[in-house]
């Protein structure tokens, strides 16, 4: 099928240019790194699919750097080195001193976007037993 000239030109005049890779995958870096766009958090940003499913490997590099850098920012609680130093010794304490851990991990992952259902509740059933906790974390987390 011939086609014509100024379909042609046109075609040439708005043609869709390949972007820059080095630009996307700073974008994807954006998005992951800064952005926290990881796990759940990324579902439904388009562009942030179509750059995971373009530059796979690249994804999962940020993935990780992202998780890295969270736990590297959130390795050290202050609120459970008190508690520890209250509680330790007793059976009964360290049953509570691992739930709290228990508590600070979930949160830790929920800001990682992992977590689905089940673990909804079990950060659900901590939050409601240790309010002073989650809120102590909850602070921590922040920063």
């Amino acid at each position: 099928m011939l086609e014509s000239p100024h379909a042609a030109s046109m075609r040439e005049k708005y043609a869709w240019h390949e972007p820059d890779p080095a630009q996307e995958i700073e974008v994807l870096r954006k998005l992951i790194v800064e952005e926290g766009k990881v796990g759940w958090r990324g579902r439904s940003d388009m562009s942030l699919q179509r750059l995971k499913a373009k530059y796979p490997s690249t994804y999962e590099a940020f993935c990780q750097e992202y998780r890295e850098g969270v736990l590297k920012r959130h390795g050290h609680s202050p609120y459970l080195e008190r508690k520890t130093r209250k509680l330790s010794g007793t059976e009964e304490g360290e049953k509570e001193l691992r739930k709290l851990r228990d508590l600070r991990n979930t949160m830790i992952k929920f800001r990682l976007g992992y977590g689905g259902y089940a673990m909804g509740m079990v950060y659900g059933k901590a939050k409601n037993r240790f309010p002073e906790a989650h809120r102590a974390f909850e602070e921590e987390l922040k920063g």
